[in-house]
């Protein structure tokens, strides 16, 4: 009799604690952001709960301002000039970020990295781009133009440096500053 009473006992422990285990089971579900790409990944969540933050999100949207270039492409400076940061085609690329604009008529759609607060641009080439000669202001030249350089953001504020660069009848490359503010 008196090992049935220490059975009940040790079953009775035993089914104490089975039990307050799988109430730390239920307790050990973390909610948080579970991709590893994102800026708030957390390591000890188990269960994504959409509030991931990537690289590219702080720079999407509109950003007006000025464009300026010096040199041979100081024709196409504008005072007012309306930059489009979104995301690429591919929504997976979380790191990269596409800017478009139109720039004294001529349309710019630029790819680039996001490393930190920084978008990094380089060699991007747009073909067959016409611009006003600085010649003739009549005349347009089709030429290909090569972008490289950065735009930082410092919270609603987006300046950018381009080296842009053709070749007319020698190679030019001049400095482009772009300054806006998130609309």
């Amino acid at each position: 009799m008196k090992s049935n009473k220490i059975l009940i006992v040790l079953l009775s422990i035993a089914s104490l604690f089975l039990i307050s285990c799988g109430g730390d089971d239920e307790a050990s579900d973390v909610a948080g952001c579970t991709d590893t790409r994102a800026e708030n990944y957390n390591d000890n969540a188990t269960t994504d709960n959409g509030t991931c933050v990537f690289p590219n999100d702080k720079f999407f949207g509109s950003y007006e301002g000025s464009f300026n270039c010096g040199g041979a492409f100081s024709v196409i400076n504008q005072d007012v000039v309306i930059f489009d940061i979104t995301p690429p085609a591919d929504d997976n690329e979380k790191e990269k970020v596409t800017v478009s604009a139109s720039v004294s008529g001529i349309p710019l759609s630029l790819e680039g990295d996001v490393d930190g607060n920084e978008i990094v641009f380089v060699d991007k080439v747009l073909q067959s781009i016409p611009i006003p000669s600085p010649a003739v202001s009549s005349d347009t030249l089709i030429v290909d133009i090569t972008f490289s350089g950065t735009a930082e953001i410092d919270n609603d504020l987006l300046d950018a440096t381009l080296a842009v660069g053709t070749t007319i009848i020698i190679p030019v490359t001049e400095i482009c500053t772009f300054s806006g503010i998130k609309q």
